[in-house]
């Protein structure tokens, strides 16, 4: 298993900037931004762009990742 790291540590191992990441995505360097800086949260779906652009096999390897994206995302 891969270490746990956060998202702008994976993106960074790729050597992806930002706007990069965001082609693979489907965002632009500002959301990247927002998701990594924690002023807004990743929806499911982009969630799962990402997991499949960086490479990320499991939640747990992105740090927090399992209390950071699940819990803003529980039904109410």
């Amino acid at each position: 298993m891969k270490q746990k790291m956060t998202l702008k540590q994976w993106r960074k191992s790729l050597h992806l900037t930002q706007a990069e990441a965001g082609k693979l995505i489907g965002v632009g360097a500002t959301t990247i931004c927002a998701w990594e800086t924690g002023k807004t949260t990743v929806t499911i779906p982009k969630l799962k762009k990402i997991m499949e652009a960086y490479g990320i096999e499991d939640l747990s390897q992105i740090e927090g990742g399992e209390n950071k994206f699940w819990n803003a995302h529980k039904p109410k």
